[in-house]
């Protein structure tokens, strides 16, 4: 008998206990509900800011008009987009353009244009979009747009002569730089351009890596590069840029190589910012294995580069207005600045 009342006593105890541990874990689906919601469960509208916008531009002189390539590449949740446009084309009514996109080493044929007359203005153009049931490739910062004279049939000919080329960069309406890279008909290099229709002269676009890099000391170092190719007088020509800023120095360099123009001629290098052309300096043909011009721009030798940002365009022109770069010289090749690997 003195055992059962201890025990009576802790019984209803335990039980109460019991009933509370059983109410503190949570079986309400809308507890549930809500634990899956702050813990980032599927579902839901995605996430501010997860829409990507690349623009390319490039222009070209095509049989003595200046020709001018667009091209807007837009991906969010609920479509991809990839549009073109040549427009002011030189080239008869109803000829076949071939647009085509360069990614590394490989080159994409995307779709066929045929030039029409639009608003007295000669325009071919293509869309290829995920809304109307098509299936765009994924285009990235550093990928070039080809606009090429012909085509087979109906499908692109990425081995047709090349026109212009635009390379893609961060659209400038979405919060960083446009593209500016130009090129003209006469070569087949994956990211470059040629001379003109008449032979005279033309633009190129760049190709670049994206990125920053460091230095090896630890120290904060800013890097664009800019890279183009050109057909001048039959030889495929090289411009090279490159912009260095860290807190002890600041440099600028460029070069033209292999260059099928007279020794001594001049080359005029300049620098497209925004809607300013600055000139920088002039270059002067060499007389060696790889016939170039060349420029320096270097704070520790006394000289003050421009400050360069990505989407800044490095020109070569030829001629210049005695020792000084003259901005207004047939353009050679030039080359869209974008962040180095």
């Amino acid at each position: 008998m003195q055992y059962q009342k201890p025990l009576s006593w802790w019984l209803p105890a335990a039980l109460f206990l019991l009933l509370l541990g059983c109410g503190g874990s949570s079986n309400d689906p809308a507890s549930s509900a809500k634990s899956a919601e702050k813990g980032g469960g599927s579902g839901g509208n995605p996430p501010a800011g997860s829409e990507i916008r690349l623009r390319a531009r490039g222009e070209a002189v095509i049989n003595g008009v200046e020709a001018e390539l667009l091209g807007s590449f837009e991906r969010r949740p609920d479509r991809t987009r990839l549009d073109g446009e040549l427009e002011d084309i030189n080239l008869p009514v109803g000829s076949a353009i071939s647009f085509c996109l360069v990614q590394g080493g490989n080159t994409i044929p995307l779709a066929v244009g045929i030039v029409q007359l639009e608003n007295q203005r000669r325009e071919a153009e293509f869309h290829i979009r995920t809304d109307d049931g098509q299936h765009p490739p994924n285009v990235q910062v550093g990928d070039v747009l080809q606009a090429r004279d012909g085509a087979n049939g109906n499908s692109a000919d990425c081995s047709r002569p090349l026109l212009v080329s635009g390379t893609f960069v961060v659209d400038d309406s979405s919060g960083s730089f446009a593209s500016s890279a130009s090129g003209s008909s006469g070569s087949s290099g994956s990211s470059g351009s040629g001379s003109s229709g008449s032979g005279s002269s033309g633009s190129g676009s760049s190709v670049s890596g994206s990125g920053s890099s460091g230095s090896g000391s630890g120290d904060a170092e800013f890097r664009l590069r800019a890279r183009a190719e050109a057909v001048i007088n039959g030889v495929e020509a090289e411009l090279r840029g490159e912009f260095r800023r860290r807190p002890d120095r600041t440099r600028l360099d460029g070069e033209l190589e292999d260059i099928n123009l007279p020794l001594g001629s001049p080359i005029s290098f300049c620098l497209v910012h925004g809607d300013n052309t600055v000139p920088l300096a002039v270059g002067f043909i060499q007389a060696d294995s790889e016939r170039k011009a060349e420029f320096s721009l270097r704070t520790d030798d006394g000289a003050r580069p421009p400050d360069v940002v990505a989407g800044d365009m490095l020109q070569a022109r030829n001629g210049a207005a005695g020792g000084s770069a003259d901005c207004t010289k047939p353009l050679l090749v030039s080359a869209t600045f974008v962040p180095d690997n």
